[in-house]
């Protein structure tokens, strides 16, 4: 089946599974095609972007093609964009730029073929969209209410993106405030 539909495996009882057959890049998509789900038909070349452990989300780009079908997403973390994703080779981009400490904790989009929208919502109570609506239509936010997108995969083919996962982790100012309790408390 498509990834996403179904149970996903545990990573040990993938691991177990598959053994050492495959090239480790193939076990790495394999693993992120079940373990994240795919929205989109999905299909063709993977992408994905790094996350950045310095720095959060700052803007989203991405380039909208003459036929309304998404071509490329680049994110920014702090100051610095990450390469593009996806068919680079064409597209008028766009850009959304969050406010300092605002974080993007929903996102809707469609899809035909291709991705034709994608729909991001800020916990500032903004949002930005990028192409039209059109198709069948999901909406995706994190399994907890504190955690906010970190990162971004998908996969693409000649014509554009066809198929988009979502990764969702706590702020950094979250784990840096574990980190302080921890180096804090005394131990006895």
């Amino acid at each position: 089946g498509r990834a996403g539909r179904g149970s996903s495996p545990s990573p040990s009882l993938l691991s177990r599974s598959l053994g050492t057959h495959l090239p480790e890049a193939m076990l790495l998509r394999l693993t992120l095609a079940l373990l994240w789900k795919m929205y989109g038909r999905g299909g063709g070349k993977y992408f994905s972007t790094p996350r950045d452990h310095e720095y959060e989300i700052t803007g989203i780009r991405v380039a909208v093609g003459s036929l309304g079908i998404l071509k490329s997403i680049q994110v920014r973390y702090g100051p610095s964009w990450t390469t593009v994703s996806g068919c680079p080779s064409s597209g008028t981009p766009q850009e959304f730029i969050l406010y300092p400490g605002e974080r993007i904790i929903g996102i809707s989009g469609s899809y035909q073929m291709y991705l034709r929208s994608l729909n991001l919502y800020t916990d500032k109570m903004r949002y930005a969209t990028f192409g039209k609506d059109d198709g069948n239509y999901f909406f995706v936010y994190p399994d907890q209410f504190e955690k906010v997108l970190t990162g971004i995969c998908g996969q693409c083919k000649l014509l554009g993106i066809t198929g988009l996962c979502f990764a969702w982790d706590y702020p950094l100012e979250f784990w840096d405030t574990i980190r302080q309790n921890n180096s804090t408390s005394s131990h006895e």
